[in-house]
C-alpha cells in the first residue's frame, strides 16, 4: 500500500493510514517512523531573499526532516544543487524528478509562424491570481518608464483576480478577472511577463513556452533555470 500526504509547512499532519511507503509533498508527516518516506520539496532562494540568511533558515527548520526522510524529490537540477549546498551529508538522498504536465500541448508550427508574422503591436500577457506577489506592480512601474512611442507598440493584457490587493493599471491595458483557458491567451500572446517575487517553481513559464509565448522573468535561481 502507498499513502500520499499533502499539506502546508505546519506540524498538523499525523498518521492516518497504513502503508509500505509514504509520499509527502510540502509538509513532512509524523508517525511514520517504521516506513520509508519520500519527501518532495523545492530548494532555491526567492528573488528577494538574502541567500546566506535563507540557507541558515532552511538548515534550522529542515535538518531533522532531511535526516528522517528516506528519499528527497525535487523538480529541477538547480534545486538539487541548492539542497546539496545546505545539506552536503544528505546529498545522496536527493533526486531530480521533473514535473509531468499532461495537460500542456505545444503550439503547432503553423500557428506559431502565423503569430510571429503578426507582431505589430506586440501582445504582452500577465497572469496571476495574486497580482502583487506575482509582481504586477513592478511590471506597471517598468512599463511607465518606457517612452510613449514604445508603449504604443505594446498591447498589454492582464488576467488576474488581484486577490492580494488591487493594482492600478495604465488606461490602455486590458484587464480580465479570469478566462476559461489561459493557454488560449498564451497562444495569442507574443510575450509573457512573470516578475514573481516568491515562487516555488513556475509551471506557468513552461505553459507559456509551450504556447510559443516568450517568457520575461526574474533572475531568481529556479525561474532562471526553467527559462
Amino acid at each position: 500500500g502507498v499513502t500520499f500526504e499533502y499539506g502546508l509547512w505546519t506540524p498538523r499532519i499525523r498518521r492516518r493510514a497504513a502503508g509500505d511507503v509514504v509520499f509527502s509533498y510540502g509538509e513532512f508527516p509524523a508517525g511514520y517512523d517504521d516506513v520509508p518516506i519520500v519527501w518532495e520539496h523545492t530548494f532555491a532562494p526567492q528573488l528577494s531573499s538574502d541567500e546566506t540568511a535563507w540557507q541558515e533558515r532552511w538548515r534550522a527548520r529542515a535538518s531533522s526532516i532531511v535526516e528522517r526522510a528516506t528519499r528527497i524529490v525535487t523538480a529541477t537540477e538547480v534545486s538539487v544543487e541548492w539542497f546539496a549546498r545546505m545539506f552536503p551529508r544528505a546529498a545522496t538522498k536527493v533526486r531530480c524528478v521533473p514535473y509531468y504536465l499532461p495537460d500542456i500541448t505545444a503550439i503547432s508550427d503553423d500557428a506559431l509562424q502565423a503569430k510571429l508574422a503578426n507582431s505589430a503591436p506586440v501582445r504582452v500577457l500577465f497572469v496571476g491570481k495574486e497580482a502583487r506577489r506575482k509582481g504586477l506592480p513592478q511590471f506597471v512601474a517598468a512599463y511607465r518608464e518606457l517612452d510613449a512611442a514604445t508603449q504604443r507598440q505594446l498591447d498589454v493584457h492582464v488576467i488576474s483576480a488581484m486577490l492580494d490587493g488591487v493594482v492600478e493599471l495604465p488606461v490602455t491595458w486590458h484587464w480580465q478577472r479570469s478566462v476559461p483557458d489561459v493557454q488560449i491567451a498564451m497562444r495569442a500572446a507574443h510575450a509573457f511577463v512573470f516578475p514573481s517575487l516568491t515562487e516555488a517553481f513556475g509551471l506557468v513559464l513552461v505553459e507559456a513556452m509551450a504556447a510559443g509565448c516568450m517568457p520575461v522573468t526574474t533572475i531568481a535561481p529556479l525561474q532562471r533555470s526553467i527559462v
